[in-house]
This record gives C-alpha cells, sequence and structure tokens, in this order.
C-alpha cells in the first residue's frame, strides 16, 4: 500500500486535506507528518516546506503558496482536490534523470549546448545545472554567481542537508537552478565514488533532470558519471583530430546509454553519421548588456527528445 505524506505549516489545512484524501483514497496510507510522528519514510511528501526533512520520501512534491511559481512537479495549495486525487494516483515513485555533456577535446561546444538544453528543459521541468569542468567560462552565462559550490555543497551534506540545499545557486532569469563544481581539481579526483553518487541521488529525488557538464577526460571519474547517468552526450567537434580521436573512444569507451552529438557541422562533414548533428550557428551565444546568452536552437528538440 502506497504511503502520503503530508506537511504544512497552516494546521486547519493539513487537518482537512488529510482527512478529505483518506476518505477517498482508502487503499492509500495518508500521514499527517505533524500528528504521525512516529512515520520515517513514506513514497511520496507533500510540502510547503522543502526544507522540512521530518520525513524520508522516495519522491518530494513541493506545494506552492503563489500559483504563479508552480512549475512542473510542483502543486498549488489550491489545487481542485479532485484533481489532487488523480494526481496522487497517477504519481509514480521515480526519480529524475542524470544527463552528463563529455567531451573529447576543450572548446568542443560543450557547455553552450549543455545549457542550452537545460535551459529548454526547464521551461516544463525542475532542473539542476552542475558544472564539473576544472577552467570554466560558466560565470559568463549566469547570473548571481556566487562563492558557492559543490565543495561548499559537500561540507554541509556531511552535517546538515537543510544547509546544503541552501547552497544551490539560482539563476531567475533563465528559472536555473545550478552549482559550479569543485574548488579545487585535487578534491574532484580524490572525492570518493560513494560520496559523489550520495550526492547525486539526493538530487535525484529534488529535481526532475540533472544535467552535468563534465571536463573533457575519459578519466576513471567521467566514466563513473557516464555510468551512473541516464543519457550521455558526447560532443564532438566537426574536424578530423576529434574524427580520428572518436574512433578510438567508440572502441574502448562507448556505452549504450552514450549519444554522439556533432557539433559545427561542415558541408563536407568528417562523420557519416550521429545522433545528433548540430549546424554552425555563428550567433548562438549573443551579448545582452553585460551579460551572454545562449539562443535556442533547434537541434534543442532532438536533444529532449532523446532524454524525455
Amino acid at each position: 500500500m502506497k504511503r502520503i505524506a503530508f506537511y504544512d505549516d497552516d494546521d486547519e489545512y493539513l487537518c482537512k486535506i488529510v482527512n478529505f484524501l483518506r476518505e477517498k483514497i482508502p487503499d492509500y496510507n495518508i500521514y499527517n507528518a505533524k500528528e504521525n510522528t512516529n512515520v520515517k519514510e513514506v513514497d511520496i511528501l507533500f510540502t510547503s516546506n522543502p526544507y522540512y526533512k521530518g520525513i524520508e520520501s522516495n519522491k518530494f512534491i513541493h506545494v506552492k503558496e503563489n500559483i504563479d511559481e508552480v512549475r512542473k512537479g510542483d502543486i498549488s495549495k489550491y489545487t481542485d482536490v479532485r484533481k489532487l486525487v488523480s494526481e496522487i494516483r497517477n504519481e509514480g515513485s521515480s526519480d529524475g534523470k542524470v544527463i552528463t555533456f563529455c567531451s573529447l577535446t576543450g572548446s568542443s561546444g560543450k557547455t553552450t549546448l549543455s545549457l542550452a538544453l537545460a535551459e529548454k528543459v526547464g521551461e516544463n521541468n525542475k532542473v539542476l545545472y552542475l558544472n564539473f569542468e576544472k577552467f570554466t567560462s560558466l560565470n559568463l552565462y549566469l547570473k548571481n554567481i556566487s562563492d558557492n559550490s559543490m565543495s561548499l555543497f559537500r561540507y554541509y551534506f556531511k552535517r546538515d542537508k537543510e544547509k546544503a540545499v541552501k547552497v544551490i545557486d539560482k539563476d531567475f532569469d533563465i528559472n536555473l537552478d545550478y552549482l559550479f563544481g569543485f574548488k579545487t581539481i585535487q578534491e574532484m579526483e580524490k572525492l570518493k565514488n560513494k560520496e559523489l553518487k550520495d550526492m547525486l541521488e539526493f538530487f535525484k529525488k529534488m529535481y526532475d533532470y540533472i544535467i552535468i557538464d563534465l571536463y573533457p577526460s575519459v578519466d576513471s571519474k567521467v566514466f563513473f558519471l557516464k555510468n551512473f547517468a541516464n543519457v550521455n552526450f558526447i560532443v564532438l567537434k566537426d574536424n578530423l583530430s576529434d574524427y580520428e580521436k572518436s574512433k578510438i573512444f567508440m572502441k574502448s569507451h562507448f556505452l549504450d546509454r552514450d549519444r554522439i552529438v556533432i557539433n559545427k557541422k561542415r558541408k563536407n562533414s568528417y562523420f557519416s553519421k550521429a545522433d545528433v548533428f548540430v549546424r554552425d550557428y555563428q550567433d548562438i551565444v549573443i551579448k545582452k548588456g553585460e551579460q551572454f546568452k545562449i539562443k535556442q536552437i533547434d537541434e534543442c528538440d532532438k536533444l529532449c527528445k532523446i532524454i524525455m
């Protein structure tokens, strides 16, 4: 029997919604998180407080007071109760998907494409963008840049997950949550795969998609993340160097979840086939004031279809 819990600061609303749902869907266990304090884990937790951690859950659904802030995966506090019943019955406990962008060489357009996809998917989904590059130009594209990073998230994640969540930055212009990578190359290299997996599993409970921009390499850390991910986009430049390197990659490192993306396709391409060919856009990155913006391109629709 599926276990559903509700938490809200408004006691009257909380009691009414729980009692109503207990009557309408008796085949589910419906808990009032304030009253049923002995319940420690449920399948789905509905809460107006994103930092509430009294109950562990396989799926977290944010109940929003302001209807204008509701995104896919959220519900409005004033949702018609009949619709709420339907949503609960249809709601699975599946986690978010992890998507990586990898490359064999620098300047492949990997960051541009990963950000373009993150912005596109974020129109109707909760998306977290993680930049694991050792040297990044991310500050050119995103606002509200702070000193927060995966290093700081990792520190709090071990001690207080509520504080860890507050470390995640947000660009309100494109409605995207994001985090820079680790402060030093050494920290990333020494990080245990188990610890990295635990943090990513935590993110999967919060977001529909986690898009990871990896540094250009096929080392053990990248290979671990590629194995963990649902889809890996391997971004290659349409030139002779990447073509030759791709032949080696395909023989020894290719996974069935890898998808080849050829960026800046030439008229006489070196590559005869790929999952996605991206045209050579001269103005994909445009400047608006002091900030650079990534123009949405047709090929993003093809990337979206692959990950959906």
